[in-house]
């Protein structure tokens, strides 16, 4: 599983906990995250690595996974998504760098 994720779902699980979630409603919300997490980013690994890359559909991806990292929890990484949208998705070596960032560089990560 890829490391973002893992440490995404940490700190939701700790955010969780401290709303007074049970148990199973915090595991039905740990998974439903997990599982979109996973779509989310495996949809943008694939888009970051066409070329011509489709910035449109790229900045749509990036708001939604901002989202969802926010609703989770793991502000670092939603501010640094909302960093890449605004200043860096132009050129190939920015989207590069935003594959490394996600940890979606490697094949065994998501």
């Amino acid at each position: 599983m890829n490391k973002r994720i893992k440490k995404t779902l940490k700190i939701a699980k700790e955010q969780f906990i401290a709303f007074g979630f049970n148990e199973e409603q915090m595991n039905k919300l740990l998974a439903s995250g997990q599982r979109d997490l996973e779509q989310e980013l495996s949809k943008l690994k694939k888009l970051l690595e066409e070329r011509p890359a489709n910035i449109e559909e790229i900045n749509k991806l990036t708001h939604g996974l901002k989202g969802l990292f926010l609703n989770m929890g793991n502000h670092k990484v939603a501010e640094k998504l909302v960093d890449f949208r605004e200043n860096s998705l132009a050129d190939e070596d920015s989207m590069k760098a935003l594959l490394v960032y996600l940890k979606l560089d490697k094949e065994d990560t998501i």
